[in-house]
C-alpha cells in the first residue's frame, strides 16, 4: 500500500501551465509489536521517518528495534564527542590514493579517528551522524585541518614530502568566513598541494558558499566532490561546485563485476567526468579484480584496502620513505603495470 501511494504521489501534477511533483516518505509502526500506546507508536514512526530521510527521502520504511538502538547511540555519543575533544581522544590517519596504472602514490586522504575510552578506535562512519545531528561538523573539520597540517610539517622536518593531501570537509562549514580566512592564512605552511573533498547536501549552494569556494580555488586549493553517486551528491553538483575531481562512492565500487550494470554505470561516470576535464578517483577498491577492471575503464586514481589501509603518522613516514612516493608492487599476473 505504501509503495503504491508513493508511486501515485510521484506522478506529475499540472497546475495551469506549470508541471510540479510531490515528494514524500512513508513510514509505519505496528501495534502491538512496536508500541502499545499512541505515544510509543508515534515515537517509533518518528524514528522510521528519520531513517527514511537519512536514506535520501522518497522512501518507504518500517520501524525496527535496531532504529531505537541506533538513535540511543546517537544521543549518547553527542556529549561524549565534546568530552573526547577536550580529552585529546581524536587524531588523524592517512589513506593513500594511487595512480591506477603505475601504482605510484598520488595523494593521501586525511581521516579522523576517535580513540574512544570504552569502544576502542572508531572510524568516522561511527560518529559523523551524531556529529551532524548535534552540530559538531565545524569542530571536526577544523581539527582535521589543523592536525593534518601539523603532521605534514612534522614529516617535512624528517625530509619527507607527501605528493598531495585531501581533507574531508562539510560544504556548510565553508560558510564560516573566519574558517576560510584561517585556511588561506595557513596555505603557505603546507609542504604539498591541498584539496578539500566536499561532503555536500542535496540543496544547491548559496552565493556565500560560491564566493568561499572561489576564494579557495583562486588560492590554489583543489575542490573535489566526495561520495559521488550517493544519495546526497547529484550530477547537478558538477555545475554548482565546478570540481577539479570527483571521488566515486564505494557503494558503486562494490558492484563492479564483469559486464555488470554497476561496471557500466561506473564506466559512464568516468567517461562523463573526463569529458568535462574532471579527474576521477574510485574509492572502496577491495579486490585485485576491481583494480584490473578500473584499469581497463581508464580511471586515473584508486583507493581502498586492496592497495593500502589508513595509516598513522609513523606508518605513513615509513611508507613514504620506503620507495619513491610509496610505489606499490602488485602481482603483475593479476593486474597490469606500466
Amino acid at each position: 500500500f505504501a509503495d503504491a501511494a508513493l508511486l501515485s504521489l510521484s506522478l506529475p501534477i499540472a497546475i495551469g501551465s506549470l508541471i510540479t511533483r510531490v515528494g514524500a516518505s512513508i513510514v509505519a509502526a505496528s501495534f502491538p509489536d512496536h508500541g502499545t500506546t499512541f505515544s510509543d507508536l508515534l515515537k517509533a514512526a518518528d524514528l522510521a521517518m528519520y531513517e527514511a530521510k537519512r536514506a535520501g527521502k522518497n522512501q518507504v520504511r518500517h520501524y525496527t528495534p535496531e532504529l531505537t538502538k541506533s538513535h540511543d547511540t546517537l544521543i549518547r555519543l553527542a556529549p561524549e564527542l565534546a568530552e573526547g575533544f577536550a580529552q585529546g581522544q581524536f587524531d588523524v590517519h592517512f589513506q593513500p590514493i594511487y595512480d591506477t596504472q603505475s601504482f605510484a602514490m598520488t595523494s593521501i586522504e586525511s581521516l579522523i579517528r576517535w580513540h574512544h575510552p570504552t569502544l576502542g578506535i572508531l572510524e568516522a562512519d561511527h560518529f559523523l551522524e551524531s556529529a551532524v545531528k548535534f552540530g559538531f561538523q565545524r569542530q571536526i573539520d577544523l581539527f582535521a585541518f589543523e592536525q593534518s597540517l601539523a603532521v605534514l610539517e612534522d614529516l617535512a622536518l624528517h625530509g619527507v614530502k607527501p605528493p598531495a593531501l585531501s581533507i574531508n570537509m562539510w560544504a556548510e562549514c565553508l560558510l564560516d568566513e573566519e574558517f576560510v580566512d584561517s585556511v588561506l592564512r595557513a596555505l603557505p605552511r603546507f609542504p604539498c598541494p591541498l584539496s578539500f573533498e566536499l561532503i555536500t547536501s542535496s540543496a544547491p549552494p548559496d552565493a556565500r558558499f560560491v564566493w568561499a569556494v572561489d576564494r579557495l580555488r583562486e588560492a590554489g586549493v583543489g575542490i573535489e566532490l566526495d561520495d559521488f553517486g550517493s544519495a546526497t551528491t547529484s550530477f547537478a553538483a558538477l555545475t554548482d561546485f565546478r570540481p577539479t575531481a570527483i571521488k566515486i562512492d564505494g557503494k558503486l565500487t562494490s558492484r563492479i563485476h564483469e559486464n555488470s550494470r554497476g561496471t557500466k554505470l561506473v564506466a559512464s561516470i568516468i567517461s562523463m567526468a573526463q569529458s568535462q576535464g574532471i579527474s576521477v578517483t574510485v574509492e572502496g577498491v577491495e579486490t585485485l579484480d576491481q583494480v584490473k577492471k578500473l584499469q581497463q575503464l581508464g580511471c586515473e586514481n584508486i583507493q581502498g584496502y586492496a592497495l593500502n589501509s589508513p595509516m598513522t603518522r609513523n606508518e605513513l613516514l615509513v611508507c613514504l620513505s620506503s620507495a619513491p612516493f610509496g610505489v606499490l608492487q602488485l602481482p603483475k599476473d593479476q593486474v597490469g603495470t606500466n
